[in-house]
């Protein structure tokens, strides 16, 4: 046997054991019945992804844009849930099978609904508010409805949750095409949210929304203050965390947002590397969730909050859902409607350009 010979034996033995460690990775151990059990949350999902049919909920909806698909999917979060965290498997866990006592788990398949049954199953919640779930880049779908759970578990939240998924690449080295597409999805996410808006009822449907998720969110508020003139907001509180948009776009949108929401709140952080490479894309123009050496975004009616003093996440962009004060200060202003000044842990700090708040050390 040549040296060639016992080379490529040794290549194929590799990929052989890949392979099952692949195949054992996907094979989760069994989740208990979503039904009564305490820590499965139904997840409502509006998506304009593809739909590929797959069974498994996680590979149902693919990274390109199609039409709108309504529909639910349980995810379990595990038993030793940490409050801010979407427990995974770890790098070094390789080939083990997911295990509903650690990790976060979709349940298969994800149930499909029209969009009358959509809307009547948010309309008939116990709670008529519902929150909706904006991700931002570099998220799937699996992701999007994982992170939805995590926050609607971790705020108690006991309406309805929806989350809205548009079609990001899921990929770090995408950006530009995330781009793209979160500008592409606008005119679908102003459908789902004026549909929501109808169901749950005038100032009852909430949203948190993440990142890069502003673009297309700030497009269809303003479609939907078009179409709502003159009426009572549309939306209740409005959470936007480290947005990513240039000060002057929104504040071109800004008065669409007051006009259509009961209260709208922005998280913005000092150290957030995802949101400096953004700027640098955009030939350095800040963005709206920074603040760089004093400059942040304050913009009359809207409540800015600087996260910094209480963000340690690696990159600090991830602030929106695993920090502890940030998910207690979101809990708080859903829950009562309070403005700043009536919340716990922040200080109002004043500027020439106007107030904003910080959380206290």
């Amino acid at each position: 046997m040549t040296r060639i010979d016992s080379a490529l034996r040794l290549v194929r033995a590799s990929l052989a054991v890949l392979a099952l460690a692949a195949c054992a990775s996907s094979s989760a151990m069994m989740l208990p019945p979503p039904e009564n059990d305490p820590q499965a949350v139904r997840v409502f999902f509006a998506t304009d992804r593809v739909d590929l049919g797959s069974p498994a909920a996680a590979d149902r909806f693919a990274a390109v844009g199609g039409a709108l698909t309504y529909g639910a999917v349980h995810v379990r979060m595990p038993d030793a849930h940490a409050v801010g965290a979407v427990e995974a498997p770890s790098f070094w866990d390789f080939g083990a099978p997911e295990d509903p006592a650690q990790h976060v788990m979709l349940h298969d398949p994800a149930e499909i609904l029209t969009e009358t049954a959509f809307a009547g199953a948010i309309g008939d919640a116990a709670s008529g508010d519902a929150l909706v779930v904006i991700h931002g880049f570099n998220k799937t779908f699996a992701e999007a409805a994982e992170f939805a759970a995590q926050i609607a578990y971790d705020l108690d939240y006991r309406g309805p949750v929806v989350a809205y998924s548009w079609p990001s690449a899921g990929d770090m080295m995408r950006y530009s095409d995330d781009v793209l597409a979160a500008r592409a999805t606008t005119a679908h996410l102003q459908q789902v949210l004026g549909l929501l808006a109808d169901a749950a009822g005038a100032g009852r449907t909430h949203v948190i929304v993440h990142s890069l998720g502003i673009v297309p969110f700030l497009g269809a508020v303003d479609g939907l203050a078009q179409q709502h003139a003159g009426a009572a907001p549309v939306l209740g509180q409005v959470v936007m965390m480290a947005p990513d948009m240039g000060f002057r776009e929104f504040a071109d949108h800004a008065p669409a947002l007051l006009a259509v929401s009961a209260q709208a709140s922005l998280y913005a952080s000092t150290g957030d590397q995802a949101l400096a490479i953004s700027r640098e894309f955009f030939h350095d123009e800040q963005r709206v969730g920074e603040v760089l050496a004093g400059s942040v975004a304050v913009i009359d009616g809207i409540d800015t909050i600087d996260a910094g003093p209480v963000d340690d996440s690696d990159i600090g962009h991830s602030y929106y859902h695993n920090n502890r004060a940030v998910l207690a200060d979101v809990y708080q202003l859903i829950a009562c409607g309070c403005g700043p000044d009536g919340r716990f842990g922040l200080r109002p700090v004043e500027t020439a350009a106007g107030r904003f708040w910080h959380f206290a050390h």
